[in-house]
């Protein structure tokens, strides 16, 4: 599927699963094609409105949404003309398809508080990369 189908599916909320690849694969196409400002809207409403969809509108998590846009972010200032997604994650940034990425910078109980959950919260075990 093409980043085009791809998005279109994630907005009309018909894809089937959405795993972390996926997660990471709309946060790469966004964050391309609108950049980092109006690309973390385009996230933030694309995962509400999925969480709404399946019944968890709660699920929505803001320092997890901007960890991993921060991360693809600065990937993506990188490798800014890799314009395939398989070969951006798999040949050059394999790291953003770890889901256990997040606890190198953050302690788990910050990640599970509420106020996390709400706002973004700095990451506690190292700094991000700039």
């Amino acid at each position: 599927m093409n980043d085009h189908d791809f998005i279109q599916s994630v907005e009309t909320l018909t894809l089937d699963a959405f795993p972390h690849y996926d997660h990471i694969r709309m946060a790469w196409v966004y964050l391309r094609e609108y950049g980092y400002d109006e690309g973390i809207i385009k996230i933030r409403e694309a995962l509400k409105k999925l969480a709404t969809h399946h019944g968890i509108p709660n699920h929505y998590h803001e320092t997890i949404t901007l960890f991993w846009a921060k991360m693809v972010q600065h990937a993506l200032q990188q490798t800014p003309t890799i314009d395939d997604y398989q070969v951006f994650v798999t040949d050059h940034h394999p790291e953003l398809l770890d889901k256990d990425l997040i606890k190198t910078y953050y302690d788990m109980a910050i990640i599970k508080s509420g106020r996390s959950r709400k706002a973004w919260i700095d990451p506690d075990r190292q700094a991000l990369p700039v």
